[in-house]
């Protein structure tokens, strides 16, 4: 269909006359072909919305062992605020990253923010590699996506999350404390202004 059409565009620049006609010929030959290519163009992305945002993969945990009923249960009380974060050669990373929080939701939802600042929003899962656990986040905003295991005071207030290779954060360590708010500053911490 599209040679006949070429064909019939064709003959029509070469049995024109007039110069202008050959000429507008032409632009429309060059733009019915390009236009269909730049519709089907997504420059590049892999999934998003229209606002720009990557697409998430919500899947709602399904616990199948008591101990993951536990973590799943843990993981979704109230906020997890992180109260100190340690980053090999980076150690003034830990006062940016204080104050940072997570709420992870029973439907597979979370957010992540900094004091009253919602930072980005997506879908997290818990699983287990070998002896590890670990939680995993897909956000709306790719920075904000990790791998992280996991490891979970006996009063269930801790965690210590420990980066994976996987997304080139195992240089990284994060302790978390389980909070019913999130603090508005750092003095809410009891940390120094």
């Amino acid at each position: 269909m599209l040679g006949i059409y070429l064909h019939v565009f064709q003959q029509g620049i070469q049995s024109s006359q007039n110069p202008k006609m050959k000429l507008i010929m032409k632009h429309l030959l060059i733009l019915t072909l390009v236009i269909p290519f730049f519709l089907s163009c997504n420059n590049g992305e892999t999934g998003g919305s229209k606002e720009g945002k990557a697409k998430v993969n919500i899947t709602p945990p399904n616990p199948k062992t008591p101990q993951q009923t536990r973590v799943i249960r843990v993981l979704t009380t109230n906020y997890w605020i992180v109260n100190m974060f340690i980053q090999i050669k980076h150690h003034e990373l830990n006062r940016v990253n204080q104050g940072r929080w997570y709420k992870f939701n029973k439907d597979g939802t979370f957010e992540v923010g900094r004091f009253s600042e919602t930072i980005s929003k997506g879908g997290w899962r818990f699983y287990y590699s070998g002896e590890d656990a670990l939680v995993e986040l897909d956000a709306e905003n790719p920075e904000e996506d990790g791998a992280w295991k996991i490891k979970i005071a006996s009063d269930e207030s801790i965690m210590i999350w420990v980066g994976t290779e996987q997304y080139g954060s195992n240089s990284i360590q994060q302790r978390l404390e389980n909070l019913l708010f999130i603090p508005k500053n750092r003095k809410e911490m009891g940390l120094d202004e």
